[in-house]
């Protein structure tokens, strides 16, 4: 898997596939990693129907181990929704709206930039 950075929220693997981070998806919806996590481990099978869901662990900031899924692009919209469903009782719903369609617009400039 490589690490060619296409924008902030997507990746580009040494086979031309798009993908992006659990990190990358709770930094994009402002949620707490940890249940971005517990949402993969939750839906992995359902996710699986588009791919195998890829893990790593990696250091986090403070030097802990910390568990990082790699998401194929449309298991990342699966999770993008998934996770701003829970969040949707604390933000608004324009904040929501302006989160997908910044987080679309990523993987559809990152899909034509070849």
């Amino acid at each position: 898997m490589a690490d060619q950075s296409v924008s902030e929220l997507v990746f580009r693997g040494t086979d031309g596939e798009l993908f992006t981070t659990s990190e990358r998806i709770a930094e994009g919806t402002k949620a707490d990693h940890a249940s971005v996590i517990k949402l993969v481990r939750r839906y992995q099978a359902d996710l699986e129907e588009f791919g195998k869901v890829g893990f790593e662990i990696r250091p986090n900031p403070q030097g802990s181990p910390t568990e990082i899924a790699i998401l194929a692009e449309p298991q990342a919209t699966l999770m993008m929704n998934w996770t701003l469903n829970e969040l949707a009782c604390n933000i608004t719903p324009n904040l929501r709206l302006d989160l997908i369609a910044s987080a679309q617009a990523e993987l559809v400039r990152a899909d034509t930039m070849e």
